[in-house]
């Protein structure tokens, strides 16, 4: 079978065409991860950065008194661990929603959730009781047991874990 030159041309330009297409398709799929992960990821950081002051006011109270007696007698305590539990609360449906990687999660504030989630969970429960409604801070417990369901594979802290790590 003998090609001619303008049927070869279609041929090519066609496949070129179809060729195009894919590309401009993967490209713009590619894109529109990237982008999600990048809103995604200054989403965690943000609140990352925010709670650090809060984390710490939560974390230090004496373990020895229950914290909603705490909360009761210590406004700023409180107004801490409710920013805690809204910030924790958005990051849970994100990753609910698969717009951000669990394991971005645990790396970034999973240290934080695990340390935060054992000391709130008793006034938090209470306060569903209390307001007569179970969906209170629900995606931060569920965050908590998406990051106990799949332990973090990290044996030590990033300073000591990655101490030769170059850019």
């Amino acid at each position: 079978m003998q090609l001619d030159l303008p049927l070869a041309l279609q041929i090519v330009t066609t496949l070129t065409v179809v060729g195009g297409f894919v590309f401009g398709a993967l490209n713009l799929r590619q894109y529109a991860h990237a982008r999600d992960e990048h809103a995604a990821l200054a989403a965690v950081n943000a609140l990352a950065v925010s709670s650090a002051s809060h984390m710490r006011r939560v974390l230090s109270t004496p373990t020895d008194r229950p914290f909603a007696d705490l909360v009761a007698s210590d406004r700023e305590l409180e107004e801490s661990a409710g920013i805690l539990c809204g910030q924790f609360e958005q990051l849970g449906y994100l990753v609910y929603r698969r717009m951000v990687p669990v394991a971005i999660i645990d790396d970034t504030v999973g240290g934080s959730i695990r340390a935060v989630w054992p000391r709130l969970r008793p006034w938090i429960e209470a306060d569903r009781v209390r307001a007569a409604n179970p969906y209170l801070e629900e995606w931060f417990e569920w965050l908590y047991l998406q990051l106990d369901r799949y332990p973090r594979k990290k044996t030590a802290p990033a300073a000591s874990a990655h101490p030769d790590w170059r850019a």
